[in-house]
């Protein structure tokens, strides 16, 4: 009985593709389905995250991956940036939030302290290069740049170009019917 392999081990939230991930009893981590049936074996694991918007991270060795909800490793780029130990077992993500859910066929990520975007088959679209982001609304999002000491906000589309410069030193809302508060 695949379900009895949980009595008291962890298994995260269940994903809206009706998957979760799994600690079985011989201390393997699987990706699971509503019947508690392994559709993935991912091996021993230091820790990992709960699925957040089909992506999830996990660690072995020190090095920590994303997964998707087929157990295929993606955004590769955010290897050796974060020790295990940042990671919270079962928790949403990592504690400050460096992979967000997809808006507007965008989604932020954080890289080494620096904030992009990704399409939403997961391809960088604009490099980790801001100092905060928001997520699109009505096709632009806030980002911050540093200036000296100073932080400044702008818009940009789509494409990573500033549509409205960086000159808000308060970080604005994001647009809806066309309209954003900003200061």
């Amino acid at each position: 009985n695949v379900i009895s392999k949980f009595k008291s081990l962890w298994c995260s939230p269940f994903e809206k593709d009706g998957v979760a991930i799994a600690k079985f009893e011989d201390g393997t981590f699987n990706i699971i389905n509503t019947a508690g049936k392994s559709v993935k074996t991912l091996g021993e694991l230091v820790a990992c995250s709960a699925f957040e918007d089909g992506i999830a991270l996990v660690a072995s060795d020190e090095k920590i991956r994303t997964i998707n909800t087929k157990g295929e490793f993606v955004l590769p780029f955010l290897d050796g940036t974060y020790s295990s130990k940042d990671l919270l077992m079962g928790g949403s993500v990592l504690a400050g939030r460096d992979i967000y859910p997809v808006n507007e066929g965008r989604r932020v990520f954080r890289n080494k302290g620096k904030f992009g975007y990704l399409d939403s088959s997961n391809k960088i679209v604009i490099e980790a290069k801001f100092t905060k982001a928001t997520d699109f609304s009505d096709g632009l999002a806030a980002v911050a740049i540093e200036d000296g000491n100073q932080t400044f906000w702008g818009y940009i589309d789509k494409a990573g170009t500033f549509v409205i410069a960086p000159k808000f030193t308060k970080q604005p809302r994001g647009f809806s019917e066309g309209y954003a508060v900003a200061t």
